[in-house]
């Protein structure tokens, strides 16, 4: 019988893995064959070339896609279902390895259909399609991860880089100051910051990127009429070097030193420190270490891409990549991974924060951070939290890039949120206001050199049966609460942690990567990336 059912699992996976194979060659074609037309600093098409017919055959092979990927499903239940002991002993460790790569085959086969689906879609199968892709500093911390030093547009027809432009984004602003472009700010950037006037240097306040595009939208059209975008990626530099590991280091046009992981945020230092608004240098060096890396990522070999799919997978995870894209299935898949840099409902489940550097220094490279998240289930009508950010400041001097750090610190909660306490807000000033969805907790928390500072936010949920958020859900015997503990882009790994406390009266099935004392259930980790947990009790 367990060979009966190995010889079918084998034989459903060697159909749907040829299904696949034959599905996305076109995709494999389209990369290998691949040639931009346009460079950043190209005004002429280098090739006429478009990938139309590669994009559209991929399309249409969307139901042998699905077909293969159902196979390795029916595949995965066959084989993971064998009892290896039921085969003599000489090829148990080869079924054992049969196994795990089977699992690990049919993991990676889903994302690779949903990615396929919307792909030659977003690469311009039917029409242009524009995107925004921002260049953001984390060592100068900003709500979508840095502060933006430059932007580039890139538009995709027939699979071709028909649009190219890089550029600074001082340039842009002082393209709206001589139109007579003013933009009216948010209210809570109004009432945070003081600007009377939101430039596209400060376009990213909102945390979410669905709102920083309608923004740079707006401002882009204001320069270039009928400009549209379809989409909106942020990229900080510590993506840069993590291909920068990968590849050991890149020339760039007209620096006489190879750039490289170990030296790049030197060199911005450096470039920030001289720069002015209006000067061209920084523009340059910027525009050109992007040229350089694009051209270098769309000019590798297939088997480089193993560590260059690792370096973008892994700043996707941790958020040194979002991507919002316009298209349904695209935005749908990266939010799902948490890739989108959208405020989802999730982040109602636990308290989380966003810090604004606004000292016009680069005070973050030079910070210690630590957080904890403290969960208080009273019952299942009433639950309490406690969010704090503890901060010290290694900075040993008041000069760029150290200094002291001017951080306009928003803590999100829940609308029902009913607020306890807040305290570590220079003189303990604060205002709340509602915003993406969330009641929102922001203050001024300067640290100076050499010194530290918490803030902590208490508050109560007393949800009810027309409450839009419910911290806990029954359904029988049985209360599962989903917690989902959100990291800021731009952020290193912070170590949080986190802990639960319930009634005497309930017991913990299920709290897998969560360790239990007791009526606690509690985790510390080091948050590189958003991350989820489940826990479910039943009445004892």
């Amino acid at each position: 019988d367990n060979f009966s059912q190995l010889i079918f699992g084998s034989t459903y996976a060697i159909s749907g893995a040829r299904d696949i194979v034959e599905a996305t060659e076109p995709l494999q074609q389209y990369i290998q064959s691949f040639e931009p037309a346009l460079g950043t600093q190209n005004s002429l098409p280098a090739t006429t070339r478009q990938y139309t017919d590669q994009l559209a055959q991929l399309k249409l092979n969307k139901n042998q896609l699905d077909k293969g990927a159902y196979n390795l499903e029916l595949a995965s239940s066959l084989i993971n279902g064998i009892d290896i002991s039921a085969f003599p002993q000489v090829l148990q460790s080869t079924l054992v390895d049969l196994k795990t790569t089977n699992t690990k085959i049919s993991s990676q086969i889903q994302p690779i259909e949903k990615f396929v689906t919307f792909l030659p879609d977003i690469l311009g199968l039917k029409e242009r399609m524009t995107y925004l892709v921002l260049l953001q500093n984390p060592q100068e911390l900003r709500s979508t991860g840095g502060w933006i030093s430059s932007y580039a547009i890139i538009g995709f027809e027939g699979g071709q880089i028909r649009q190219f432009k890089v550029d600074d984004i001082y340039n842009l602003d002082g393209s709206l100051t001589n139109k007579g472009v003013k933009i009216v700010p948010p209210s809570s950037m109004r009432n945070a910051l003081g600007v009377k006037n939101m430039t596209f240097s400060l376009m990213n306040w909102n945390p979410d990127l669905q709102t920083v595009k309608s923004n740079a939208e707006y401002m882009l059209a204001q320069v270039d009429p009928g400009q549209k975008i379809n989409g909106v990626i942020t990229i900080d530099t510590e993506f840069f070097k993590q291909l920068l590991n990968v590849w050991g280091q890149v020339n760039i046009p007209g620096e006489t030193e190879a750039i490289t992981a170990n030296n790049l945020d030197d060199k911005l230092i450096e470039l920030h420190k001289e720069f002015t608004p209006g000067q061209s240098v920084k523009s340059n060096f910027l525009a050109n270490l992007t040229d350089t890396i694009i051209k270098k990522l769309l000019t590798s070999k297939i088997v480089d891409y193993t560590n260059i799919g690792t370096a973008i997978f892994n700043s996707l995870n941790q958020k040194h990549i979002m991507v919002y894209l316009d298209n349904k299935d695209a935005f749908e898949y990266f939010s799902n991974n948490n890739w989108a840099g959208n405020i989802k409902t999730d982040y109602q489940s636990l308290p989380f924060s966003v810090q604004w550097n606004w000292g016009a220094n680069k005070a973050n490279k030079y910070l210690d951070q630590t957080e904890s998240v403290n969960v208080d289930v009273v019952s299942q009508s009433r639950v309490q939290y406690t969010y704090s950010l503890a901060t010290q400041n290694k900075s040993t001097a008041k000069v760029y890039p150290q200094g002291d750090y001017i951080d306009y610190l928003r803590v999100y909660v829940p609308i029902e949120a009913s607020i306890d306490s807040v305290t570590g807000y220079d003189d303990n000033k604060y205002t709340v206001y509602l915003e993406n969805g969330f009641k929102v907790i922001g203050g001024f928390s300067n640290i100076s050199v050499l010194s530290s500072k918490t803030v902590e936010v208490k508050y109560t949920l007393k949800p009810t049966t027309t409450s839009l958020f419910q911290p806990i859900n029954t359904s029988g015997n049985q209360s599962t609460m989903k917690l989902t503990l959100f990291k800021q882009a731009g952020l290193g790994s912070i170590p949080t942690k986190l802990t639960i406390t319930y009634p005497d009266s309930w017991a913990a099935v299920t709290y897998t990567n969560l360790d239990r004392f007791g009526n606690q259930i509690t985790t510390q980790t080091k948050l590189d990336g958003d991350k989820e947990f489940t826990i479910i009790w039943e009445n004892k």
